[in-house]
């Protein structure tokens, strides 16, 4: 009976998803980052390989997801506060909460 209502289904499997809310940084947690920023500029020249975790807002709804992912960095573009990866992939800084080297990237 409800087969006239397009897009029901759509809509109430929009609403039962769960997203999740951003979690801002501790001032220490904001300076660790920022530690770890200086690092990765310093060695921007040999492209580094670092693991990135970062908040991704959802576009249909409050809140997002986390994700993680690893790759070559080019560069760091300060006016959009954008890390870019070789790949192309960009990662807003201002949504990370977390970034380590990897320091074995040929075993990945």
């Amino acid at each position: 009976p409800f087969a006239a209502l397009t897009g029901l289904d759509d809509e109430l499997a929009e609403t039962a998803r769960i997203t999740e809310g951003f979690r801002e940084l501790s001032e220490d947690e904001r300076d660790v980052i920022d530690g770890k920023m200086n690092i990765l500029r310093a060695e921007l020249s040999s492209r580094p390989e670092y693991s990135f975790t970062f908040f991704v807002p959802d576009e249909n709804k409050n809140g997002g997801k986390y994700e993680t992912v690893s790759g070559r960095v080019k560069k760091i573009e300060d006016v959009t506060r954008k890390i870019v990866l070789t790949d192309g992939r960009r990662i807003s800084v201002d949504m990370l909460t977390g970034m380590e080297k990897c320091e074995n990237w040929h075993l990945i």
